[in-house]
């Protein structure tokens, strides 16, 4: 599976690129240990991490924060800036145009009964 990511993706690592992990509804059956997180990270070619603008994980929850937050202090430091939280859909809109994302509906219906369906406004400036 990880080789046919690195298949997939590498056309679009060769520059700048963005990814929004969604963590929706995610069972703890379901949750990468750390060492398969580490054995990733370092499986993967130098431009991946270079060339990573920021790693979006929408709906995240307790347990992932703090993997995430445990994963980049003390395993990739190198991406820790990199890496975002965000609770909801809305806050990746703020950052990302809807138009480059093509999210599955149980997503955004999860979101709506979370958040409800106007719950954030974005800093105008």
């Amino acid at each position: 599976a990880l080789l046919y990511l690195i298949t997939l993706l590498d056309p679009i690592v060769k520059g700048d690129y963005v990814i929004a992990y969604f963590h929706t509804l995610t069972s703890s059956n379901n949750y990468p240990s750390f060492s398969w997180l580490k054995e990733v990270y370092n499986i993967l070619p130098y431009k991946y991490k270079k060339n990573l603008k920021a790693f979006y994980v929408v709906h995240p929850t307790f347990w992932t924060k703090m993997m995430t937050w445990w994963f980049t202090t003390f395993m990739a430091p190198a991406i820790k800036q990199k890496v975002n939280s965000l609770p909801g859909v809305e806050y990746l809109y703020a950052v990302m145009s809807p138009d480059q994302l093509e999210i599955p509906a149980f997503i955004t219906e999860y979101d709506m009964t979370i958040n409800g369906i106007r719950y954030f406004q974005p800093v105008t400036t």
